[in-house]
């Protein structure tokens, strides 16, 4: 009985320093995803299309499409020049303030990280509560635009999703 004693608080003793490891881990993903977010939310504010470039997961075929940062830029800004003759992107991501990245869940190579911020829309001011969703490519977490061919519908998807809804 006495040599159970000293075994048991052993493999507690190693479970313990297990568990300590995974969840210093678990928050270094955490803070490497909240970290992305936020640029994500830098880039799209300042409309630096070139940085969105470099915060973003895309299909391979997509991939295989673009050639550098800069073209990739110019194609951004053409086409939202041509959906959009009236300039309400840039209106609305001007509007856009007091980005806030929350919880996040990391589940493998996927996460999932709480958004907010505030809008503000004919002197109204409303706060928006969106997810992010990230994939880790390369070493590195990067907003998931990866689950279709389709840039455009890929990115309507996710850019509604991370600005969210208007919380109550």
């Amino acid at each position: 009985m006495n040599l159970i004693k000293p075994f048991v608080r052993t493999a507690l003793l190693a479970l313990l320093v297990a568990v300590s490891g995974l969840a210093i881990a678990q928050n270094k993903e955490t803070e490497a995803v909240q970290t992305r977010v936020q640029q994500l939310f830098t880039v799209l504010k300042g409309k630096d299309w070139k940085g969105l470039y470099h915060v973003t997961e895309f299909s391979s075929t997509v991939k295989k499409s673009l050639t550098t940062d800069e073209a990739f830029a110019k194609d951004v800004e053409t086409g939202i020049k041509e959906s959009d003759p009236d300039d309400q992107v840039t209106k609305l991501f001007s509007e856009l303030n007091e980005f806030v990245v929350g919880q996040v869940i990391v589940e493998g190579s996927t996460a999932y990280a709480a958004t907010s911020c505030k809008l503000t829309v004919e002197g109204q001011t409303v706060t928006l509560l969106g997810v992010a969703k990230m994939v880790r490519s390369g070493g590195e977490w990067r907003w998931d635009l990866s689950f279709t061919d389709d840039v455009s519908k890929a990115t309507e998807t996710r850019l509604v999703e991370l600005l969210g809804k208007p919380g109550k």
